[in-house]
């Protein structure tokens, strides 16, 4: 983009107030999409509420809550990625967290524009083989960069020292995101496969910065967070796309299940690109600790991860809707060292079923209140809502069978 079109752009948008509560119009309009469209079955609407209580657990569970990192005088942001972002909603609060952080820690102002511009274009990552919810992520991200157009201008600073305003999300299929370079049974040369959902989801070649964005995320494993509420079972109409996938890339071939849980592959592909104590947090409708079509993700995360903590919100409703929560949450953390692995306990979070349950959001704050107090085994918590205690088995004693057990308190 030259330096005279971006001066153009920024001309428009300076006459804009852009805010906030203004992003919650387009979640609302891609949630009545999802209605309208009968889409509910494939895609889900993480609500706000949801969505920041999973940041607020995440940062809680972190030894380091900051979402960046000292780079000499300056900082640089820690790096997210939504491999099935939807409408953007994950993201979107990560952008709020990074210019909360920002706004609290760093008093000069030009600097301040420049780390949260620098954080929104090149620490979040996202995917989506929608067009639509791609295109609903854009424009609320753009919606957040937006006032920063009209600060620059205000601040006096020049085109050239302005940070490249283009995001870091495309619009591609996230499992064909595996680390190619890395596999051995897929030969260098060979071309990308082909598969009939690229023509159904109008996915197109990429170019120029999000080409760069694409080799970006699927050689770099080093991502801080990978987060989101991912796809989780196969209906009849994919089950041709599937069986396409396995024929044509080995990588996920080598972890198919029949019966498969979809959510398995994206579990595989979030842990995969995490660097050593990187975060994963998902959630998901379906129990895969002990679902059937889940036992090679069973072994995948005993080989790689520390399981932190499983959230089991129950049958939890927001008060306007009828609609259940996702009901699991599982936060998981990327580990080299077999002996930490296996020697580790698992934090288990259960929301009680009642007639008259308190509000969600009172239910949610208690959780992240007395979550913090039982921060070693052998600590439990209990009253009429909740429990919170840690399993009674360690990690090591666990394998690709069902872990029923792991409910033991020991």
């Amino acid at each position: 983009m030259s330096f005279t079109t971006l001066n153009e752009i920024e001309n428009l948008l300076s006459f804009w107030e852009f805010r906030d509560e203004s992003i919650s119009i387009f979640s609302f309009l891609y949630e009545k999409y999802l209605d309208e469209n009968r889409l509910r079955k494939y895609a889900h609407y993480t609500p706000p509420l949801l969505v920041r209580f999973v940041w607020d657990f995440l940062l809680d569970q972190t030894k380091s809550p900051s979402l960046f990192r000292p780079l000499g005088k300056n900082r640089t942001p820690k790096l997210i990625f939504d491999p099935t972002m939807g409408s953007g909603n994950f993201l979107i609060e990560a952008a709020r967290l990074f210019q909360s952080e920002l706004e609290e820690k760093e008093t000069n102002p030009i600097k301040r524009v420049h780390e949260t511009m620098s954080a929104l274009t090149t620490g979040l990552y996202g995917c989506d083989i929608d067009a639509f919810a791609h295109f609903f992520s854009e424009i609320k991200l753009l919606w957040k960069l937006s006032p920063f157009f009209k600060k620059n201008q205000e601040l006096g600073i020049m085109p050239h020292q302005q940070v490249n305003p283009s995001l870091s999300i495309i619009h591609q299929n996230a499992l064909k995101l595996y680390n190619k370079v890395q596999l051995d049974m897929i030969e260098p040369e060979e071309k990308e496969p082909q598969l009939s959902t690229d023509s159904q989801f109008g996915i197109l070649p990429l170019e120029g910065h999000l080409k760069t964005v694409h080799s970006k995320i699927r050689v770099l494993e080093k991502f801080d967070i990978c987060i989101g509420c991912p796809p989780e079972r196969i209906l009849n109409q994919q089950k041709k796309y599937v069986k396409e996938i396995i024929q044509k890339i080995p990588f996920w071939k080598k972890h198919y299940e029949s019966p498969l849980l979809y959510s398995a592959w994206f579990f595989i592909l979030g842990l995969s690109k995490l660097r050593e104590e990187g975060l994963l947090i998902y959630l998901t409708e379906t129990y895969w600790p002990a679902e059937e079509g889940a036992s090679i993700l069973r072994e995948y995360i005993l080989s790689e991860a520390k399981v932190i903590a499983i959230i089991d919100l129950g049958p939890l409703k927001l008060d306007d809707d009828a609609t259940p929560l996702p009901r699991y949450i599982t936060l998981l953390e990327r580990c080299s060292s077999k002996e930490e692995r296996d020697n580790h306990k698992i934090k288990i979070l259960r929301v009680h079923s009642q007639d008259k349950p308190p509000a969600v959001s009172f239910v949610l704050g208690k959780i992240l209140a007395k979550s913090k107090m039982i921060d070693r085994p052998g600590k439990i918590y209990t009253d009429d809502e909740i429990d919170i205690y840690f399993s009674g088995v360690n990690q090591g004693e666990l394998d690709g069978k069902p872990w029923q057990q792991i409910y033991d308190t020991g």
